[in-house]
């Protein structure tokens, strides 16, 4: 099937976990709101537009939020409710599309071609988001365009509560007048040396010859000028369900006690396993069955021969970490 062929739409849940803790709890809308660890080490996982009105953002240290905001109410997370809530949207995209991405646990990409022939694009996509709405109290911003990329900037620059449909051949155009940093893959430092250079936006990107990127960067050179000039095939893969999670924690204090930590941070994890793997199995395990284990990888520095793997299991009950042991 052609680019012109294509219609993909990118939907995205806003500001999904505080949206979350605000369906939760009503209090919290309209207030600024952190998700995340509260501790000297804590970084921000979400916040609410009403934070992001002083500057904050995810991934930003927690104390740092915290001098800019504050009066921001802080929540550490309930990463169950959000794996409930995502399983909710889920279903509602597998009851009413044939073909959808699920790119994270807020994010989805949808096929949409050919609708256009039978009941329109941009309506079928304007209901799924009001249906998103009613039956789960979700607001979700959506993109529409001719490929996953186009449709994903879109939803960026139309968000929160937003919809957003670039014609076609309208592509460049679109992305011409942004910030290079809009593109998707475009982390601070590829900015960085790219503004040095004097491309700041994505117009002049794209005008620099395709031999002279890659050139300076390599594949990664002609990759950005694919992206630059709305060029981009990937096909939306098929959801399938997850069949492994994974979780990183970190701890308040440096340690070089690996048994000890090893040991601490299985049975946290331990406590931590059945709502994580209800989010990833869509409910159908409330716990690890009986006799299974997890592995758990630890990271003491900066090279792969530093790390440590501790297993733990088989669990015998819900409520029990199970015997911890260094498997490797």
């Amino acid at each position: 099937m052609t680019t012109a062929q294509r219609h993909i739409a990118h939907f995205d849940l806003d500001a999904f976990f505080v949206a979350v803790e605000c369906l939760k709890n009503s209090r919290l809308k309209g207030k600024p709101l952190l998700v995340g660890g509260s501790g000297d080490r804590g970084v921000v996982a979400a916040c609410s537009y009403e934070a992001r009105r002083f500057g904050i953002h995810s991934a930003m240290p927690m104390k740092l939020a915290r001098r800019l905001c504050p009066e921001a109410i802080v929540i550490r997370g309930d990463m169950e409710s959000y794996g409930k809530y995502s399983r909710l949207v889920t279903d509602i995209m597998q009851d009413s599309v044939p073909l959808f991405e699920k790119a994270s646990i807020d994010e989805f990409y949808v096929d949409l071609s050919g609708m256009d022939k039978f009941f329109g694009c941009r309506r079928f996509a304007g209901e799924l988001k009001t249906k998103v709405l009613k039956e789960s109290g979700l607001i979700v911003s959506y993109g529409l365009a001719s490929n996953k990329l186009i449709s994903k900037v879109a939803t960026d620059e139309i968000k929160p509560n937003g919809q957003l449909e670039i014609a076609f051949a309208k592509e460049k155009s679109f992305l011409a007048p942004l910030p290079v940093q809009k593109l998707p893959g475009i982390g601070k430092e590829t900015a960085y040396k790219l503004i040095r250079r004097g491309v700041e936006t994505i117009r002049t990107l794209s005008e620099i010859p395709v031999e002279m990127l890659e050139t300076m960067m390599g594949a990664t050179g002609v990759e950005l000028w694919r992206k630059a000039n709305g060029v981009d095939e990937s096909p939306v893969i098929p959801y399938r369900e997850q069949k492994s999670i994974s979780t990183e924690r970190t701890f308040e204090t440096d340690t070089i006690g690996y048994d000890t930590y090893g040991a601490a941070a299985c049975r946290a994890g331990a406590d931590d396993r059945s709502g994580r793997f209800r989010s990833a199995q869509a409910g159908q395990a409330d716990r690890l069955r009986d006799g299974e284990a997890a592995l758990f990888q630890f990271r003491y520095g900066r090279q792969a021969e530093d790390d440590r793997l501790y297993e733990c299991g088989p669990y015998p009950a819900a409520d029990g970490a199970g015997p911890v042991r260094k498997a490797v």
